[in-house]
């Protein structure tokens, strides 16, 4: 996983949260140019590109297209191009409205099904690349939104249970 992360008390490597596509690419090419870039990437951004950068879909899409043409043109330490996993965005839509009228500053986070149109057209169009479907994985079971984000938040930031869940997903499809 491309992440700047410490070891958190129980052993578990945490990746340091609020990072954009933008420094996934920053971090794509510094591994890259230091030939530690692995076979299997898993890249899990991309509400921050709407949070904290503001950028429109189509900003996002450049963004996301720069990481892969990146990745694509990259050798990893087997000597290929690594094989990506984009996981898409899920975002409780009540509160994160909710949280959009309490603070009008912040994006409207019900937009961010455009995002998921854009990792899927991006990845469509690379062979190296897959969609973690975390938004349907969601979506597909009523139990789990309550157990996934924190409560009186922002509709996006995960509990322990959410984490959990997100890993147990993304390692299914990795197979």
């Amino acid at each position: 996983m491309l992440c700047q992360s410490s070891v958190n008390s129980s052993g578990v490597r945490v990746c340091w949260k609020g990072r954009t596509t933008e420094w996934t690419l920053e971090q794509v090419a510094a591994l890259g140019k230091r030939g530690l870039l692995p076979p299997r990437v898993v890249i899990a951004t991309g509400t921050n590109d709407m949070w904290v950068d503001d950028a429109s879909p189509a900003e996002f899409e450049s963004r996301v297209r720069k990481v892969l043409d990146s990745l694509a043109s990259a050798t990893s330490t087997d000597g290929e191009p690594p094989q990506v996993w984009w996981v898409n965005l899920w975002i409780d839509k009540a509160m994160a409205a909710w949280n959009h009228e309490r603070e009008p500053r912040d994006p409207d986070m019900a937009e961010y099904e455009t995002y998921n149109d854009v990792l899927s057209r991006a990845c469509t169009a690379t062979t190296n690349c897959q969609v973690v479907d975390w938004h349907s994985a969601v979506d597909s079971d009523a139990s789990l939104p309550p157990l996934i984000v924190e409560p009186d938040l922002d509709g996006v930031h995960m509990t322990m249970a959410g984490a959990r869940e997100r890993a147990r997903v993304i390692v299914e499809v990795l197979g």
